[in-house]
């Protein structure tokens, strides 16, 4: 495996620091904002002897579902103190 290499990877597991994990041929390839079920492609960042980090690519059917939740998202949140009796 390279850097810049895309994969397609079946995310099967999560990282305690929230990535999803994947792997091909054996290599572990954790991605960031993917949860497990996802297919995903992602593009390999940084590689190491026995596993690697992506990112999503666009097109992967989870990419699409975060950039239109950001898209929904609030951008402004109002928060209201009151002072307690």
């Amino acid at each position: 495996m390279e850097k810049g290499q895309i994969l397609e990877l079946k995310i099967e597991d999560m990282s305690a620091e929230g990535q999803g994990i994947g792997k091909a041929d054996g290599f572990t390839v954790f991605v960031k904002d993917a949860v497990v079920g996802d297919v995903v492609k992602a593009e390999l960042t940084k590689v190491k002897k026995h596993y690697g980090f992506g990112r999503l690519k666009a097109g992967s059917s989870h990419f699409a579902l975060t950039a239109a939740s950001a898209a929904a998202a609030p951008t402004a949140v109002s928060i209201t103190m009151r002072s307690w009796p």
